[in-house]
């Protein structure tokens, strides 16, 4: 078996892929026997294709140490909502009513993967705004506290241009301990174009 990548970002997802035919053929045989218990498991293709689902929400409420109602947002509160569609569109399937079968089962994975989203990727989003925001601030409390050398730099700066052409200003400035020549050029022409 070789492992190969599919997707990219928080979709990316890898697949163990058979090499040889006799993999292939029992790698065939392994998913058609999964695929036919979900569906014995599971009373149809619906069953099979929600299982993990139903599995994984059942196992939240049964942890659950909450009650009824639960706090919106909660793993509680998506495993309810998910459940009771999943179990909506089975009454409709039953029903013969496709278009509300439709409707709940929709309704069901879009909880599911509003759920999948919120568990798996939550906290890193969370931690990545809080850091962003701080090295904005950061960067923010920095400039500030450089901003009366750089205000000096451009005095300097436009003071010599005329006389002696950016580059040269820049390697005076450098001597006179205003910073880097090529730092202080790079500042000097983004101010410029601002």
């Amino acid at each position: 078996m070789k492992r190969e990548a599919h997707g990219s970002g928080i979709t990316e997802y890898s697949l163990n892929l058979p090499e040889t035919a006799v993999e292939q053929k029992e790698v065939m045989r392994q998913n058609t026997e999964a695929w036919n218990a979900a569906m014995r498991d599971g009373g149809g293709i619906f069953g099979a294709v929600t299982s993990n689902a139903v599995y994984v929400c059942n196992e939240v409420l049964r942890q659950s140490e909450n009650a009824k109602p639960f706090l919106e947002d909660t793993p509680e509160a998506f495993a309810d909502v998910i459940l009771t569609n999943i179990d909506c569109a089975r009454h409709e399937i039953a029903d013969g009513n496709a278009d509300l079968a439709a409707r709940h089962a929709f309704d069901a994975g879009v909880e599911w993967a509003k759920a999948q989203m919120k568990w798996q990727w939550e906290a890193d989003a969370l931690r990545g705004g809080k850091v962003h925001a701080g090295s904005k601030s950061a960067g923010q409390e920095t400039s500030r506290i450089n901003n009366p050398l750089r205000m000096e730099r451009f005095a300097r700066m436009s003071e010599l241009i005329p006389k002696l052409g950016k580059s040269r200003a820049a390697k005076i400035c450098e001597r006179e301990g205003l910073g880097n020549s090529s730092a202080i050029l790079k500042q000097w022409n983004r101010h410029q174009e601002s």
